[in-house]
């Protein structure tokens, strides 16, 4: 048996004994037909994840992602194209976008400037020294249900700070198939610890995984890493030249792919190279 096979063999059986023991017999199967049926299972003892929907959440079915006119840095940008993909593939709903502040409809206003004229609404800040969404990378969200229409508040320090307070948000937004909510107390602030917070992706023979992804399947999973905070991807582009029979592209291709992806983001790229290998370049 190789070591791919076993490698892949194990994880799913040590994962389908595990699940078993808290599931019962019978559960993975039962599981696998609903989702196959189309339906939202029922029984909490399954997989699903379907969140309690507060009936006092601030209902966000009808809201507009609305983004600073003019050029945007490019982690800005993504912050808003994010929000609304991720919440349509979870959901089903399309949010609309805009650089106007609409009359009546509930707003996810996403910004690195504590001033935007053109929106005709002050945004909130707070007093105070070393907080949190003043420090880099760092943000705030802040649900204001008390002014019309209610807003909630993707507040960045920066650019990078935007797109990391949507992941935090994309994580406590109540959602299930039609439905989007958000709780209306919601105020956290926070910022990194680190400065550099990364992840190392290798697309290369060793790496039992990856060499076998599409660049889309790259970014989904670089898009993810956002979501928790990570500011950086380390690549592998030099090192075991080898080919396997799950690539579906060349290493230079793919590399350069994965470069493209952390401009997207405006995450750092950064190269792992030997001693030996670092001498020859």
């Amino acid at each position: 048996m190789n070591r791919r096979r076993f490698l892949k063999q194990g994880a799913l059986g040590a994962g389908a004994m595990g699940l078993r023991e808290v599931l019962g017999p019978g559960a993975l199967k039962s599981r696998s037909q609903t989702l196959a049926a189309g339906r939202v299972p029922q029984d909490p003892t399954d997989l699903s994840l379907q969140p309690v929907i507060r009936a006092d959440n601030l209902q966000l079915r009808q809201a507009t992602v609305v983004s600073r006119p003019g050029k945007l840095p490019l982690a800005e940008q993504a912050a808003a194209t994010v929000l609304v993909e991720e919440v349509e593939k979870r959901t089903g709903i399309r949010l609309k976008t805009s650089t106007i502040w609409p009359a009546n409809t509930p707003v996810i206003a996403i910004t690195s400037v504590k001033s935007v004229p053109s929106w005709g609404r002050a945004i909130p800040t707070r007093n105070g020294q070393n907080l949190p969404e003043t420090q880099p990378e760092g943000y705030r969200l802040y649900v204001d249900s008390q002014n019309q229409p209610p807003a909630v508040w993707v507040v960045g320090a920066d650019a990078r700070g935007t797109l990391f307070g949507v992941g935090s948000l994309l994580r406590r937004l109540d959602w299930a198939p039609g439905v989007l909510a958000i709780n209306p107390k919601l105020d956290v602030a926070t910022a990194p610890a680190y400065t550099i917070r990364g992840h190392q992706l290798g697309y290369r023979p060793t790496s039992n995984t990856y060499d076998a992804w599409s660049a889309a399947r790259f970014d989904q999973y670089i898009r993810e890493l956002t979501f928790f905070g990570a500011n950086s991807i380390e690549g592998i582009p030099f090192q075991d030249r080898r080919k396997t029979p799950v690539m579906k592209f060349s290493r230079p291709l793919m590399n350069r792919a994965i470069g493209e992806i952390c401009q997207r983001y405006r995450l750092d790229y950064c190269s792992w190279v030997s001693v030996g290998q670092a001498r020859r370049i």
